[in-house]
């Protein structure tokens, strides 16, 4: 088989340089046929181009309907224009059963075959927007579609911090402020209490504070917002710590190395620290000590 592929290209050789009509033509090509050709395409291409730009300013009605049209076309032979979800993945969720984002990708999906819309994307923005009102749980959630009719969905929970306590309501919020109702449910009875008004404005900073100590975060029963610039921290055995206005982060530091101090908080009832480089201390039989250039 090489053999024969040899002599094949042998003897087009011999024929391109012994026969002068076949030389030729092999010069008009090279020379005029080819660069005629590609000056054609570029000259249709500019063309095109330019026409596009002129229907897109003068008649975009005209793209936008194109567009439409050859979408559909192109569902329709490929087969992925049927709206009907044939399969549905769900990742990230925890307390939310994948039975709950199921039962409302179904309804609107029900629905958007009844107004008959054309394409997926609004149906996925109607599932996405139905899920965050009816789901509140669910803070976050990301659709990928797969063709040609399957669903990868991911979503992210609401997290809970903390119960914010207003009036006679009581709200579950997460560290940046964000709350869902709370119906009192016994899983969450442990967390952390936050009261006081305008309290919800400012969980963030309270969060972040107490990230910075977790040795006293794990014994600490409830926060109040108090006179709308600072806070009082209570304990699990009833301590009370006064917290500043400003210089928050400091105090909170020098409350750490006090509270490892083996022996400071026997009947001690509150430690006040909003006045800078003092710290009041108050005992349960209502004596009190005065701690000063404590470096705060």
């Amino acid at each position: 088989m090489k053999k024969i592929r040899q002599n094949i290209r042998h003897y087009y050789s011999n024929i391109r340089s012994k026969n002068p009509i076949f030389r030729r033509f092999i010069i008009i090509k090279n020379q005029l046929i080819i660069p005629l050709i590609i000056k054609i395409l570029i000259i249709i291409i500019i063309t095109l181009l330019i026409s596009f730009f002129i229907v897109k300013i003068t008649k975009p009605q005209l793209i936008d309907q194109y567009y439409q049209k050859t979408s559909k076309f192109f569902y329709k032979i490929t087969g992925i224009e049927s709206r009907i979800i044939s399969k549905i993945t769900i990742k990230g969720n925890d307390k939310i059963s994948d039975q709950e984002i199921i039962n409302i990708i179904k309804d609107i999906e029900a629905k958007s075959l009844i107004k008959n819309k054309e394409n997926f994307q609004p149906l996925i923005h109607d599932i996405i927007d139905e899920i965050r009102i009816r789901i509140p749980w669910i803070t976050k959630i990301r659709i990928n579609r797969k063709l040609p009719n399957e669903l990868d969905i991911i979503v992210e929970e609401f997290q809970p911090f903390a119960i914010l306590q207003n009036g006679e309501k009581s709200f579950l919020v997460d560290n940046s402020g964000n709350n869902i109702f709370y119906n009192k449910n016994d899983q969450y009875q442990d967390l952390l209490i936050i009261s006081g008004q305008d309290a919800i404005r400012n969980i963030a900073s309270l969060f972040n504070i107490l990230s910075t100590n977790n040795f006293i975060v794990n014994d600490i029963y409830s926060a109040s917002w108090v006179g709308k610039r600072r806070w009082d921290i209570t304990l699990n055995n009833g301590l009370i710590i006064k917290l500043p206005e400003e210089g928050v982060y400091k105090a909170w530091q020098k409350l750490n190395e006090l509270i490892n101090i083996s022996g400071f908080t026997i009947n001690l009832e509150i430690i006040d620290l909003r006045i800078k480089d003092k710290i009041y201390l108050k005992y349960k039989d209502k004596t009190a000590k005065e701690l000063m250039k404590v470096g705060l």
